[in-house]
């Protein structure tokens, strides 16, 4: 049985997948991912992965667009719209109005984003879309399992009459985002002359309680991967006093501005916090936010999953990734959104009790007290553990292994 899995050129987009794909393959199956970008790390999970963008993506994307707009309520606007003189200009995608009424947590910022891309960009996203049809007619995958709105996937699915499954991360609801997918990307559906594939399933690894409708398809426990690495002796042992970790993600640091700001104000007021905090920033360089108070450290990349688990809160920029993971590990979390789909993480943990937002993209002051609230709120920490025992019982990629390979030898 062969499940090829296919996501954007994102590492965010693709890591939630591979609980599943360690699954399946324990179950006996050949799993094959194909993506683009950063992706490529995937591989050291140990899963082979074609690379259909090298040296390309979402990160260099988006640098064409002003960081702080990207988290307003209209999705963002280019740093730079107009075409400089003798290029051509971006390329006009289709009108998805109609089709984001059945998709309204797209509307804020899906159709902004396709718009606004320069055409080179639009240009490789697509061809990246064609290279995958291309792959999956040599390979003849047996099912296809695709992170949301990769285009290709769904034509793929559709051209070798196999089952489409699409893999959530997060919180965002995807009912209709089939349609909408089919006007934006018509140009790869109708290349390969294909409509939309007629089986096709979810897997939704939200937590029940943080939805406002039933899960879409199957639900499956999200279980946190972030990579390995060596774990330092210091975060094996007991913190002496509550522990919050501050992380920006794996996209934002790559973005012009990188929330370098945001950090900033965060580390002001931890000084007066009686807590440690963790400034889990990757391989970003710490150096522009000047000396650290004492209770402040910072850390080179360490994966979430073994921060989290010692930490009483966490403070990030809105990925869902960081967003369940820190609902896994049951800890509250303050939600600062940078980008996109951040919002609705925000506004979804606020609603269910799990954590607090604040809008510090723009410039803003730190509200007084909050991190002490974040720390010492057991509110927060009793609807945090809430949900953390929700997703414990929830069926894990071991029961859906089972249930896709079921599915693709019907």
């Amino acid at each position: 049985m062969r499940v090829l899995v296919a996501t954007l050129p994102e590492l965010s987009h693709a890591l939630p997948t591979v609980p599943l794909c360690w699954a399946l393959r324990a179950a006996g199956a050949d799993v094959l991912v194909a993506s683009g970008g950063d992706v490529v790390k995937i591989t050291g999970a140990g899963l082979p992965m074609v690379d259909l963008l090298p040296g390309r993506g979402i990160a260099g994307f988006l640098n064409a667009f002003d960081l702080a707009a990207l988290a307003g309520p209209g999705g963002g606007q280019a740093a730079s719209p107009a075409a400089p003189a003798g290029e051509a200009a971006p390329t006009a995608v289709p009108d998805v109005s109609e089709q984001l009424a059945d998709a309204p947590e797209y509307a804020g910022f899906l159709p902004h984003v396709s718009q606004m891309l320069p055409e080179d960009d639009i240009t490789a996203l697509f061809a990246m879309m064609h290279r995958f049809v291309d792959l999956a007619e040599q390979w003849r995958p047996d099912v296809i399992v695709y992170g949301p709105m990769t285009v290709g996937a769904l034509a793929a699915a559709a051209k070798l009459g196999v089952p489409a499954i699409e893999h959530g991360f997060g919180f965002l609801r995807t009912d209709g985002i089939d349609e909408l997918l089919r006007v934006l990307g018509g140009e790869v559906f109708d290349r390969h002359g294909v409509d939309l594939p007629a089986r096709r399933y979810a897997i939704d690894v939200a937590p029940p309680s943080m939805l406002a409708e039933a899960p879409r398809g199957w639900s499956m426990r999200y279980i946190p991967y972030n990579g390995g690495a060596v774990v330092p002796d210091w975060l094996r042992e007991p913190p002496a006093r509550p522990r919050v970790a501050v992380t920006l993600g794996n996209l934002v640091p790559q973005l012009a501005g990188g929330g370098h700001g945001v950090v900033g104000r965060i580390v002001e007021q931890a000084a007066t916090v009686d807590a440690e905090f963790v400034l889990a920033l990757g391989n970003a360089d710490p150096s522009a936010l000047g000396a650290l108070p004492a209770n402040v450290r910072t850390i080179g990349y360490t994966p979430l999953t073994q921060l989290l688990p010692t930490c009483a809160a966490v403070v990030h920029h809105g990925g869902a990734g960081t967003s369940m993971g820190a609902l896994d590990a049951g800890i509250p979390q303050l939600v600062i959104p940078h980008l996109f789909d951040h919002q609705h993480t925000a506004e979804v943990v606020v609603k269910r009790g799990a954590g607090l937002a604040l809008d510090l993209v723009a410039d803003a002051d730190l509200p007084t007290g909050v991190l002490e609230a974040l720390v010492g709120d057991e509110h927060l920490r009793a609807c945090a553990r809430e949900v953390q025992a929700e997703m414990r019982a929830m069926p894990t990629p071991t029961d859906l292994a089972a249930q896709v390979l079921d599915l693709a030898s019907a």
